[in-house]
């Protein structure tokens, strides 16, 4: 878990572009617009860090596209 202080302490420590790795074993990485994002996979922080990916979603995930039901067919028997 990532608490709020932690997060407050690191904006000033870590300059843009910078990856680090936390005591929980994630690497943080802060963008050049400031912002600070965790991820599982050093490659993934420093792709983040440079700019190139798209940070992690925060919060909710999206819903998922569930396959519809349709009615079952109606079988006559002779």
């Amino acid at each position: 878990m990532i608490y709020l202080h932690e997060l407050l302490d690191l904006e000033d420590i870590y300059d843009e572009g910078e990856v680090w790795i936390t005591k929980k074993r994630y690497y943080g990485a802060k963008s050049a617009t400031g912002d600070i994002r965790y991820f599982v996979d050093r490659k993934d922080a420093a792709a983040y860090a440079a700019g190139n990916i798209k940070p992690p979603h925060v919060g909710r995930p999206e819903p998922k596209d569930h396959k519809q039901h349709h009615e079952p067919k109606q079988k006559y028997t002779a």
